[in-house]
């Protein structure tokens, strides 16, 4: 049922018609972290936020293993600057 703010919970007795309200749990660390982590009762904004946030550190592991591997693929050739130097002392001698 949804009260002031958040839903509140009634207990209805199995015997009669009774039922009664249920007063709210504690806002315990567990909770806080779990509505942290997954986004729970967040705007969906915060969630889009939190989704980007997990998944930019894979995305970013894996590129990096991809450049490092396309690096150590190419022949090591030396600079063009050292190359035309290596000339220059050859015509000189």
């Amino acid at each position: 049922m949804k009260g002031p703010g958040r839903p509140t919970e009634i207990k209805v007795a199995d015997s009669g018609a009774g039922a009664e309200l249920v007063p709210p749990r504690p806002e315990t660390l567990a909770l806080n972290m779990r509505r942290i982590h997954d986004g729970t009762g967040m705007p969906l904004v915060r969630q889009i936020i939190i989704f980007v946030g997990g998944i930019l550190p894979a995305l970013l592991a894996v590129t990096g293993i991809l450049m490092w591997l396309r690096t150590r693929r190419r022949p090591r050739t030396p600079p063009d600057s050292m190359a035309a130097l290596a000339e220059a002392e050859a015509l000189a001698n």
